[in-house]
């Protein structure tokens, strides 16, 4: 049914470099990324390191969720 998650070992052989370059640039950007931390000593310092690496970002709005206790 369709394309798997995981690729197929059979087809290892016919992933060149050029090809995991452009599923990288295709598929991991900002904008399907969710940055998540736990324990982050400097709350700050963090999200400067993210807008460093990842550039402007969208965030969550979160006034549409509601948070529950764990």
């Amino acid at each position: 049914m369709g394309m798997p998650l995981m690729g197929r070992e059979s087809n290892i052989a016919q992933i060149d470099a050029r090809m995991l370059q452009q599923f990288i640039m295709d598929n991991i950007t900002p904008a399907k990324c969710v940055i998540v931390a736990n324990g982050v000593q400097n709350h700050s310092e963090f999200v400067e390191l993210v807008k460093e690496r990842l550039g402007d970002y969208q965030p969550l709005p979160e006034h549409l969720y509601t948070r529950q206790k764990s």
